[in-house]
């Protein structure tokens, strides 16, 4: 029976918190697990450099009235702008949602916008110019949460201006309505910057004669949102990764299983596509992608997101059946770092709790975790794994439809830029 991976996600909670991508954390979290992965019996175990569009981002301050008023939480919103190191006092406007802002009108000009919902998204940009041009002095996102969210614009916002962008609470937003104060100060310092993030790869190679060249893959993102210590998202997926391959380290293995772990998974995929790029040779031999993000959680269920064939979701229903794993399944494109992969046709699973009521909050901390349920999630893909390598027969094609491919190449297009050059280029183009 595998391990639980509690103590390595102790240790990367404790010394780690931080990992935004490029940042100090992020990389001796990769050399970390680079450690752990040698020690495990993989070969060939490296971290490779991967350039990003990277930030550093200080501590928010939102508060009503002015300087001294009273206090809410707030995140900045990654790739937005920044107030001036002072701060800044503007006058509150509210919007219930982002579709019905004329932000041409002069009646906004210098004032703090108070919205409902979201302001853009993963994949446009479009309110974001829209605001700069308008003459807006910053935005507050409430978004419907329990907690401020740290959320990110398209890396491409960073060529568009200078506009602090804040996420607030659910509950947040409701007060600063009801208090019927006039205007807000802010203060919010992100430093955009060309960085370079860390893919940790390695390979746990066949022990017994191979049964062919085809590859297992098992791969999960290092990088973290800023806030600390992101146990959820994602500390526990290198650590329940390496207790899979623990586990198969001592077993029979007619096929290699890869690892890789990749950077900028938060923001920009850049991680997966550097993997792919420098990896081109694995990437046609590769039948399927097992993937870890978002779990761990005490309370909720178990879910499997399967982008691939009927016969791999069977696959797996089997498994989890033998090995008495409930779960619910969800057979659908994965927008995560596994895109990169199965938008050339490499099929797709993707191990996760649900729901995940922290995500990309500060709340997301060890106490909302079990061994027990990283244990359950260690033990599906280890006895899958297990099972696959020793086949004789795969029970499932190397296959993804064509639908799934056309939405993982659109999603794949919003994440061009990976520098501030790129990133300015792209504005000057839509300009």
């Amino acid at each position: 029976m595998p391990g639980d991976g509690w103590h390595i996600l102790t240790e990367v909670c404790t010394r780690f918190p931080l990992r935004s991508v490029g940042s100090p954390g992020e990389r001796d979290h990769a050399r970390f697990v680079a450690g752990l992965l040698k020690t495990a019996g993989l070969e060939a175990v490296r971290t490779e450099p991967v350039p990003c569009l990277g930030f550093d981002v200080a501590p928010c301050e939102l508060r009503l009235g002015g300087p001294e008023g009273e206090a809410f939480e707030a995140l900045p919103v990654v790739f937005s702008g920044s107030t001036p190191p002072a701060g800044i006092t503007a006058p509150l406007a509210y919007a219930d949602d982002v579709d019905f802002v004329d932000f041409a009108s002069p009646h906004l000009r210098g004032k703090a916008l108070l919205l409902f919902g979201w302001f853009g998204d993963f994949s446009t940009t479009q309110y974001y110019r829209a605001a700069v041009a308008g003459g807006l002095a910053a935005v507050i996102v409430a978004r419907d949460s329990e907690h401020a969210v740290s959320y990110g614009l398209p890396p491409a916002a960073a060529g568009c201006g200078n506009l602090p962008v804040v996420s607030v609470s659910h509950a947040t937003g409701t007060a600063i309505l009801r208090c019927g104060v006039a205007q807000a100060f802010l203060r919010v310092r992100q430093t955009l910057g060309d960085t370079t993030g860390s893919n940790v790869v390695g390979v746990l190679p066949a022990n017994r004669a191979r049964l062919d060249d085809r590859v297992f893959l098992l791969s999960t993102h290092l990088d973290a949102p800023p806030v600390q210590p992101a146990a959820a998202d994602n500390a526990v997926g290198a650590a329940m990764a390496i207790e899979v391959l623990r586990a198969l380290a001592g077993a029979e293995r007619r096929r290699d299983i890869w690892f890789a772990g990749y950077t900028d998974e938060e923001w920009g995929f850049s991680g997966a596509r550097q993997f792919a790029r420098d990896h081109a040779d694995i990437v046609p031999r590769c039948q399927c992608q097992f993937y870890y993000d978002g779990h761990g959680t005490a309370l909720g269920v178990n879910r499997l997101v399967v982008t691939g064939t009927p016969a791999l979701a069977e696959c797996l229903r089997s498994v989890a059946a033998d090995i008495g794993h409930p779960m619910k399944m969800e057979c659908r494109p994965n927008t995560l770092d596994p895109a990169v992969l199965f938008a050339d046709g490499v099929p797709a699973v993707q191990a996760e709790r649900h729901p995940q009521r922290t995500w990309h909050t500060q709340k997301d901390v060890m106490d909302d975790l079990a061994p027990a349920a990283l244990r359950a999630g260690i033990h599906l893909y280890a006895e899958a794994l297990y099972r696959l390598v020793n086949a004789p027969e795969i029970p499932f094609p190397r296959e993804v439809d064509e639908a799934a491919r056309e939405v993982s190449r659109r999603r794949l297009a919003t994440w061009v830029p990976r520098t501030l050059a790129e990133a300015a280029h792209w504005q000057e183009h839509l300009s």
